[in-house]
């Protein structure tokens, strides 16, 4: 058996089931008015400004939306959302983040209720996303986003949970070679995604040695 024939099962598991993208990105996501950027796959952003830079593939962030409510100067409130996880996909891309405008409560509860969050590409086309609710019980003046976000991708029930991510340093598993404790991915659609993004990122010689260890595996 050759060496690409052993390496490769893990290779497209440790790729495929906790989305890491080995090529460095051309995505620019730019975030709207309002909404404030708390976390990058796992990890505290420690960035500032609008817009910022990510790998190629699948990435999974943590917004809020921060906006100004009431009729008019005198009797407007600023306002926070919940903290929602995005996860979405994207390659050589310039995207916007985007909440709709709201300007009363209603709308807020209904925002936090819908998730209607706006990702667009540069031409305004809608670019797909999956969004949940970061939930916490109690009271949320001091959160740590990094332990939460810990928690609900070791959970992996949420709708925007990534499988196996450990923490800020973008580690995904401890021992990425040991294929059999690979956790099973609950969003078959995503993991239908990522097959094809890597067959499509292959040589010739990967597809077939893809293709072989498919049959091989049937």
């Amino acid at each position: 058996m050759s060496y690409c024939s052993r390496f490769f099962p893990a290779t497209l598991f440790t790729f495929i089931l906790v989305f890491v993208a080995p090529v460095y990105a051309d995505v620019t996501l730019r975030l709207g008015e309002g909404v404030e950027l708390k976390a990058i796959n796992g990890g505290l952003s420690g960035r500032e400004g609008r817009e910022l830079s990510l790998r190629n593939g699948p990435s999974q962030i943590l917004v809020e939306y921060t906006t100004e409510l009431g009729r008019n100067d005198d009797d407007s409130v600023l306002d926070t959302s919940d903290a929602f996880v995005i996860i979405f996909n994207s390659e050589d891309q310039y995207l916007t983040l985007e909440a709709p405008d709201i300007s009363t409560r209603h709308e807020m509860r209904a925002f936090n209720d819908s998730a209607r969050w706006i990702l667009k590409d540069a031409d305004g086309n809608p670019n797909p996303f999956k969004s949940d609710v970061l939930d916490k019980d109690g009271f949320q003046f001091a959160r740590n986003y990094e332990q939460e976000l810990s928690d609900y991708n070791r959970a992996g029930s949420g709708s925007a949970a990534i499988v196996g991510l450990k923490g800020s340093d973008n580690r995904f598993f401890d021992n990425p070679d040991r294929n059999d404790e690979f956790p099973v991915a609950r969003d078959q659609e995503m993991v239908r995604e990522m097959l094809r993004y890597w067959y499509l990122k292959a040589d010739e010689n990967t597809k077939r040695e893809m293709k072989r260890w498919i049959n091989s595996s049937d």
